[in-house]
């Protein structure tokens, strides 16, 4: 499955789920940003060494994918092809950071 195509399927999810919400571009980057934070937080645990990789890899996990949901939700609220914008994008990184490669060497 391509990226257009879990962009549709988190769309479509959403409409089914929350059909009030589904259209809410607001919604949808609120729920990245909240999900982000709870990424952030399990981190901030492992980084403090209070937890273990082992031990929170699976909410981890779970967590990142909620972050996709929702940022692949709200690229097809706003209707682009999110497989070309990676590309876009991808090309642009390694432009940027070739530099960085070519000084490290």
């Amino acid at each position: 499955m391509d990226l257009n195509e879990l962009a549709h399927q988190c769309y479509n999810d959403n409409k089914a789920w929350f059909p009030e919400k589904a259209d809410d571009l607001r919604h949808h980057v609120l729920g990245l940003a909240g999900e982000s934070g709870e990424v952030a937080n399990i981190v901030k645990k492992l980084d403090r060494g209070s937890t273990t990789l082992e031990e929170v890899r699976k909410e981890l996990a779970e967590e990142l994918i909620d972050v996709i949901i929702y940022t692949l939700s709200a690229v097809a609220i706003i209707g682009v092809d999110p497989n070309a914008i990676w590309e876009l994008k991808r090309a642009k990184n390694k432009r940027r950071f070739a530099k960085v490669v070519e000084e490290k060497s």
